[in-house]
């Protein structure tokens, strides 16, 4: 992530970078560990200034609040993954997709 990060063309304007997973805690340790290696760089890879962000809640308060998503194809979707029984708890029902649709 740092290389392609580095190696952006467009400097023009600010990068935003939003991690998420299903739940926050693993996308919350990406998104710091991301912030410390940038921050680690001397001199920095880009002039350009660049937010780290985690998405709160991530994916399954997204998808329970009724937001918009995509899935790996680029098409509109209204279901996740739940992952488990227990994590799908987490995720309203009727969001749920334990296979590709």
């Amino acid at each position: 992530a740092l290389e392609r990060i580095c190696q952006e063309s467009d400097t023009s304007r600010p990068l935003s970078i939003i991690a998420y997973c299903s739940l926050g805690y693993r996308s919350c340790v990406v998104a710091k560990r991301l912030q410390e290696e940038l921050n680690k760089l001397q001199p920095p890879c880009t002039n350009r200034p660049i937010s780290i962000y985690n998405l709160e809640g991530s994916l399954f308060k997204w998808a329970n609040e009724g937001r918009a998503m995509i899935d790996d194809e680029g098409k509109k979707t209204t279901v996740a993954h739940p992952y488990t029984n227990l994590w799908g708890r987490l995720l309203h029902k009727d969001l749920h997709c334990w296979s590709k649709v």
